[in-house]
C-alpha cells in the first residue's frame, strides 16, 4: 500500500480512542438500567438522540465530502474531549453525575460516531488503492473489534470490581490476585476524554498521498445534499443495497443500547459482568469474521450472497434469544452476531467503495445512515411501550426484530438475482 504509514497511524488512533469510548458506551446503558433502575428513561433519551441524528447525519456526510478528512478527525476528537472531560470534572466536584450529564455524554458520543465512521471509511477509500479495499476494511474491522473485546473485558471488571480477588466472566470466576473497586462514571469519562486528545495528536502526524485527484464539490449545502441524493436516484441498485444491507446494524444498535441490558437483568437475572462479557464474545466472533470474510466472499456477486446468509443467520439468532433465553444461548448468539454484523459491514463497505466515487461517499453513507436511523426510530417507538420493559416481555422485541430482518432479505434476493 502506498500510504502504509498513514494507515498504521490511523489504526493506532482508532485503537486508542475506541478503547475508552467502548468502555463508556457499555457503562452508560448499564447505569440507566441498573443504577437508576429506569430503562424507560434511557429509551426516551435514546429516541431523542436518534431523532436528532436524522438531521445531523445528513450534515455530517456533507462535511466529510467537503473538508479535509484529517482535520475532521482532529476537530471532532477535540470537541468530544471537552464535553467528556467537563462531565468528568462535574462528577468529581459533586461526587456524583446527574443523569442529564450522562445522557449528554452519550448523545455527543453518538453524534461523534455519526461523523467519525463515515469520515474513517471515506479517508480509508481516499488513501487506499482499489485492489486493497477488501484488505483495509478487514484490517479496520479486526482492529475495531479487538479494541472492543479489550474494552468489554475491562468494563466487566470496572463496572462491578472484583469479588474476593476474583473477576466474573459470564458465570465463571477468574482469580486475579488483587482487588479492584468499581469505577464511577467520572473516572471512566476522564480516561475517555484523555484518549480523544491522544488520538487527535496521533492523527496530526498523518501524512499521505491521494491515490487520485478528488473533485471536491464546494457549492452550498443544499446543492451538495441534492447532488448526493441525485447520485443514488440514478443508481437505484446501490440505493436498495445500501438500505437493506444495513438492517443487521440497525438491530445491533437497538439491541446493545436498549434490549440487551433489559434482557440480561429481567430474563437472565445477570449482572454487569454478563453484559460486558458478552461484548468480549461478540468481538471474538467479529475478529473471526474479519480474518475470513473477505477471502471467502471475494467479488460483488459473492458479497451480496454473503450478506444474505449473514442476515438469515441473524434472524436465527433473534429466534434463539426468544425461544431459548439462557446465558449459554446469549454467548452463542453474541459470537454469531459478531460474525454476521462484522462480515456484513466488511462486504457492504467494500462493495460501496467499488461502486461510489470518493467525492460522493460521505453523503451516500449518510443517506444510508438516515434510512437506518428511521428504522431505529420506528423500532424504538415500538419498544418504548412499557410492555417491553415489564417482566420478561423484552423477548418479544427479539422476535419482532428477527421477522424484520427476515423480510429485509427479500429485496437483496431480488437484487442478487437481477445482478
Amino acid at each position: 500500500m502506498k500510504n502504509n504509514k498513514a494507515i498504521n497511524l490511523l489504526i493506532a488512533a482508532n485503537i486508542i480512542s475506541g478503547f475508552a469510548t467502548g468502555i463508556t458506551m457499555i457503562s452508560i446503558p448499564w447505569y440507566f438500567n441498573q443504577t437508576l433502575n429506569d430503562p424507560h428513561l434511557f429509551l426516551n433519551i435514546f429516541f431523542i438522540i436518534t431523532f436528532i441524528c436524522l438531521f445531523w447525519g445528513v450534515f455530517a456526510g456533507s462535511i466529510v465530502d467537503r473538508f479535509k478528512r484529517k482535520n475532521i478527525f482532529i476537530y471532532a476528537a477535540i470537541i468530544c474531549s471537552i464535553i467528556v472531560l467537563t462531565a468528568s470534572l462535574i462528577g468529581y466536584l459533586n461526587n456524583k453525575i446527574h443523569w442529564l450529564i450522562v445522557a449528554t455524554v452519550f448523545g455527543f458520543t453518538v453524534f461523534y460516531y455519526n461523523i467519525y465512521y463515515p469520515n474513517l471509511y471515506a479517508f480509508a477509500q481516499e488513501i487506499t488503492e482499489k485492489k486493497y479495499f477488501g484488505k483495509i476494511n478487514s484490517y479496520l474491522e479486526i482492529q475495531g473489534q479487538a479494541t472492543s473485546m479489550i474494552a468489554g473485558a475491562i468494563a466487566a471488571i470496572l463496572l462491578e470490581g472484583t469479588h474476593n480477588k476474583n473477576i466474573i466472566f459470564g458465570s465463571k470466576k477468574i482469580y486475579l490476585g488483587f482487588d479492584i473497586n468499581p469505577w464511577g462514571l467520572e473516572k471512566i469519562f476522564l480516561i475517555d476524554g484523555l484518549t480523544y486528545i491522544i488520538a487527535a495528536i496521533i492523527i496530526s502526524f498523518v501524512y499521505y498521498k491521494k491515490i487520485k485527484k478528488i473533485n471536491v464539490e464546494k457549492g452550498k449545502l443544499i446543492k451538495r445534499l441534492y447532488s448526493g441524493f441525485n447520485f443514488l436516484i440514478k443508481n437505484k441498485k446501490i440505493l436498495i443495497f445500501g438500505i437493506f444491507s444495513y438492517m443487521i446494524f440497525a438491530f445491533l444498535i437497538i439491541e446493545m443500547f436498549t434490549l440487551l441490558p433489559e434482557y440480561i437483568i429481567k430474563v437472565l437475572d445477570g449482572q454487569a459482568s454478563v453484559f460486558a462479557s458478552q461484548e468480549v464474545v461478540y468481538s471474538i466472533g467479529a475478529i473471526t469474521s474479519g480474518l475470513l470474510v473477505a477471502k471467502i466472499f471475494n467479488n460483488n456477486k459473492n458479497a451480496i450472497t454473503g450478506i444474505i446468509i449473514f442476515m438469515f443467520s441473524t434472524f436465527i439468532i433473534c429466534m434463539g434469544m426468544f425461544f431459548v433465553p439462557t446465558i449459554i444461548m446469549l454467548f452463542i448468539t453474541s459470537f454469531i452476531l459478531g460474525i454476521t454484523n462484522a462480515g456484513t459491514r466488511i462486504l457492504r463497505i467494500t462493495y460501496i467503495f467499488n461502486h461510489v466515487p470518493n467525492n460522493y461517499i460521505g453523503r451516500v453513507n449518510s443517506i444510508f445512515n438516515i434510512a437506518n436511523v428511521i428504522i431505529r426510530l420506528i423500532l424504538i417507538t415500538i419498544f418504548i411501550n412499557k410492555f417491553f420493559t415489564t417482566d420478561q416481555n423484552v423477548i418479544y422485541a427479539y422476535f419482532i426484530c428477527g421477522i424484520i430482518i427476515l423480510l429485509s432479505i427479500i429485496p437483496l434476493l431480488i437484487y442478487n438475482y437481477d445482478s
